[in-house]
């Protein structure tokens, strides 16, 4: 994926060089925001960054360095917080399942099992359970490094989703993912894919959703209900897009490099 936006920024006249999260050390300087190179140089602050990673406080001090950064801290907080997510999908009138935000391994005494278990800022299926029980759930919670947790209504169809590719607002390709032996269907988990063609109501709902929350480039991820209708599942602001590659002949890095050269007037 470095690669496709390194051509497809070349092909569009612009430079763009790829730097390591460990080889950046955000700072401050004779009393400004900037970068520190591990040469001990500061950095001079780009035109724009794509950030290829999950740090919203790392993109928000690039913003305060003078930098857009695409996807923005706020919406990489937004996506990368399911919790944020989920309460502003609700609020926005999206289908959300119900859910409980977990903190120091407590559960409600309510809780009506089996539930899904998963880590407010997890991504790519990982951590993700089908808890049978509290004391499963309890278990889970305590094997693993997470400190905040969600616990969820399952959907009615397990094992299939939809993946809709979202550029500036507008819904570019949705691809739908299904699994036989997991309930979790993403692709890089070993399930399939094939493009799914939105009806006018779905991208009513999912253009709908996304236009509020400034977003660049993401992936909108949907469960399915019993009749068909779409649950919100979660957003995806360091979206993959092999799939997407695979299946079609959509160049999303160089869309996304046209979307940023025109955001900063330079298209």
């Amino acid at each position: 994926m470095i690669e496709r936006y390194r051509a497809a920024c070349e092909r569009a006249g612009c430079h763009i060089e790829l730097v390591f999260l460990e080889d950046i050390f955000p700072c401050v300087r004779d009393g400004r925001p900037g970068v520190a190179l591990c040469s001990g140089e500061t950095a001079a602050t780009p035109d724009f960054v794509i950030c290829r990673t999950v740090a919203p406080a790392l993109s928000r001090h690039l913003e305060l360095c003078g930098a857009r950064v695409f996807n923005s801290s706020a919406v990489s907080l937004l996506c990368n917080d399911k919790r944020r997510a989920y309460a502003a999908a609700a609020a926005a009138g999206a289908h959300v399942p119900d859910s409980f935000f977990l903190r120091g391994g407590r559960l409600p005494e309510d809780a009506a099992f089996p539930l899904v278990l998963k880590p407010a800022w997890g991504s790519g299926g990982r951590d993700i359970i089908m808890a049978a029980s509290a004391e499963d759930a309890k278990k889970h919670m305590g094997a693993l490094d997470w400190e905040s947790w969600i616990l969820q209504a399952p959907a009615p169809v397990l094992g299939r989703d939809l993946r809709v590719y979202v550029l500036g607002g507008k819904a570019i390709c949705a691809v739908l993912r299904e699994s036989d032996t997991d309930f979790r269907a993403n692709f890089c988990l070993g399930g399939r894919a094939g493009v799914y063609e939105l009806s006018q109501d779905e991208r009513g709902i999912v253009e709908g959703l996304c236009s509020g929350f400034g977003f660049s480039l993401v992936g909108a991820d949907f469960m399915f209900g019993a009749d068909g209708s779409l649950i919100f599942n979660e957003f995806e602001d360091v979206v993959g897009a092999r799939a997407l590659y695979s299946l079609t002949d959509i160049d999303i890095a160089g869309l996304y490099v046209r979307h940023i050269l025109d955001e900063l007037g330079a298209g």
